[in-house]
């Protein structure tokens, strides 16, 4: 992902480069290589971020289920050559 927003940006450059005005040129620029790769690296980010959380989040409800029950497991029956 990273090689083609690098290799799109510098396409954009290059055309940018040529525009009949520095104005023209970096008005360009931002509009085909920054915007569009903003939104892609925000949108990459947000659903990376999401797929931490739930498995945070699965994580947190396993433990907490193997807690739950433990707790609920009755002690364990002696051992018949204990003697009293």
């Amino acid at each position: 992902m990273l090689i083609v927003a690098m290799t799109w940006a510098y396409i954009v450059m290059m055309m940018a480069s040529t525009a009949k005005s520095a104005l023209i040129g970096v008005l360009l620029f931002i509009v085909l290589a920054v915007i569009p790769l903003g939104l892609g690296v925000w949108l990459t980010v947000r659903r990376r971020r999401a797929q931490i959380s739930a498995k945070q989040d699965a994580l947190a409800v396993a433990a907490f289920n193997a807690n739950a029950a433990d707790a609920a497991a009755p002690p364990p029956a002696p051992h018949p050559d204990q003697s009293k």
